[in-house]
């Protein structure tokens, strides 16, 4: 089984696009799993959620 891994901090007020094109970039690879740690205080969470 293949998990993904992500640490991000304020990645959405930061980068947009860039966090965007890594979700993305991320379907070419069949894993079953994705753990985001995210210690910001922006709304990269929420966005990772909604994006799941």
């Amino acid at each position: 089984m293949i998990v993904l891994s992500m640490i991000t901090r304020n990645s959405w007020t930061e980068c947009r696009n860039t966090l965007l094109e890594v979700l993305n970039s991320t379907l070419q690879v069949p894993y079953k799993s994705l753990i985001l740690v995210d210690d910001g205080e922006d709304e990269t969470r929420d966005v990772v959620r909604k994006w799941c």
